[in-house]
């Protein structure tokens, strides 16, 4: 039960749906260094002073449940913050106001106390830098525009159609305002987890701090969610053929350079990444796939049919094979050729053991190097792993220290090192 609660507050997390997104989301998402962790904390306490607004007050609770989850308090939260804790102060909000104050103070507080309780974060692992490569990949060659070049972010709102729903789909692309058919730039898909949607302001938020970095950042709403049509699939072939359509999109982009587009995702994100990958290799449109911490097959997905997790994918057991063939990561990741990066720690995020970057990392890597894949490379985490191996329960990868979800900042060396490669024949 346990890891069922933490798995559904890390789901909520991302998605925003359930933990309750309010009319009007204030900007942003997770902070993402120590001086943004604490601009959000003042804000915060800034909102538990303004009793007129509990709107206000209710987003910033939800906005410090997800800064807390990111930080690997999860199991702590689960206590006094189960899943659907603010939707259900609102509800209170219009029967009994007072009570609903009276909680949402009471929230604040506990909030404050584990907050206190986390220990000084660690450092984000040393990753290879251009004078640093992996001597596994080809060689490294710089970015068109490095961040001291970025003056400014701009962004472009799209819409596209899925070919096989019919659907009409929203995406939005952020950018270096200094990016063009002159200057083309690395280009990144980005997919949230859980069943999350790029118009999220948290979504749009690591988008930007990416695109900071010189990349052109792309995000979408899948079939039924945020801002698009269609019907929810939960991440099924649907929406996989909703993010092909998006794809080939993107590399006709002008600021995009074609040779090199990566996909990261997060998470439930990677039923998305790789079932798109693994569905239609012979598209040769991705280089890489950076996968952090996303979970391998239904029973993973599930917690083995958690009776707290099965509602969010609409009560489909793992006995319905069926349904979740299209879902698995494992299956269809072997047949993806891209690069492929695992990003893992010690303790995921979710689950109580690490099985499943094995599974995953052993079914991407390619038949010639021991794994059941085809991928042209791959490799867990940075140089601290030796690429295309695989590993065991008894002798795993080194995963990064610690647990919580990597924030994008975090997830930058990463994707300074797989951009570098120039992707193509």
């Amino acid at each position: 039960m346990k890891w069922c609660l933490a798995f559904l507050i890390v789901l909520l997390s991302w998605g925003g749906a359930l933990y309750g997104q309010t009319q009007a989301p204030m900007p942003g998402g997770p902070a993402s260094s120590p001086q943004e962790q604490q601009r959000m904390k003042e804000d915060i306490k800034a909102a538990r002073t303004d009793a007129s607004n509990f709107e206000k007050r209710a987003e910033f609770a939800r906005r410090w449940i997800m800064l807390l989850v990111t930080q690997g308090k999860a199991d702590d939260l689960q206590r006094y913050a189960p899943p659907g804790t603010i939707p259900r102060i609102k509800q209170t909000a219009g029967t009994s106001p007072e009570n609903a104050y009276r909680e949402l103070d009471g929230l604040f507080r506990e909030l404050e106390k584990t907050d206190q309780s986390l220990p000084a974060p660690h450092a984000a692992p040393k990753m290879q830098s251009a004078g640093m490569k992996d001597p596994s990949l080809p060689a490294l060659r710089p970015t068109p525009m490095m961040p001291a070049a970025v003056s400014g972010i701009a962004s472009k709102e799209m819409f596209i159609v899925n070919p096989t729903s019919g659907a009409q789909l929203w995406a939005k692309v952020y950018y270096p305002v200094n990016a063009g058919a002159h200057a083309r730039l690395p280009a990144l898909i980005y997919i949230p987890g859980a069943l999350g949607y790029g118009s999220d302001p948290i979504v749009a938020n690591a988008a930007e701090i990416i695109a900071a970095d010189g990349f052109a950042v792309i995000v979408f709403d899948p079939d039924g969610r945020g801002k698009s049509k269609g019907s929810e699939d939960w991440n099924g072939w649907i929406q996989q053929d909703g993010l092909r359509a998006l794809i080939r999109t993107v590399s006709g982009l002008d600021m995009v350079d074609r040779s090199n587009i990566g996909i990261v995702s997060l998470s439930y994100g990677i039923s998305l990444a790789a079932g798109v990958l693994g569905r239609y290799p012979e598209d040769g449109i991705i280089g890489y796939l950076i996968d952090v911490e996303g979970p391998s097959d239904r029973y993973t997905i599930t917690l083995n049919d958690s009776p707290i997790v099965l509602p969010a994918f609409n009560n489909h057991r793992t006995t319905d094979a069926r349904w979740w063939k299209e879902r698995e990561a494992v299956l269809s990741i072997s047949h993806m050729k891209a690069k492929y990066l695992r990003v893992q720690h010690e303790q995921d995020h979710t689950q109580p053991q690490n099985g499943h970057a094995i599974d995953l990392i052993n079914a991407a890597t390619n038949r010639a190097f021991g794994g059941t894949g085809q991928a042209s490379w791959t490799r867990v985490n940075g140089s601290e792993n030796d690429p295309n191996r695989t590993y065991t329960r008894a002798a795993p990868p080194k995963y990064r220290p610690g647990k919580g979800l990597v924030l994008p900042h975090e997830l930058l060396p990463y994707l300074r090192e797989m951009a570098g490669i120039k992707f193509g024949s």
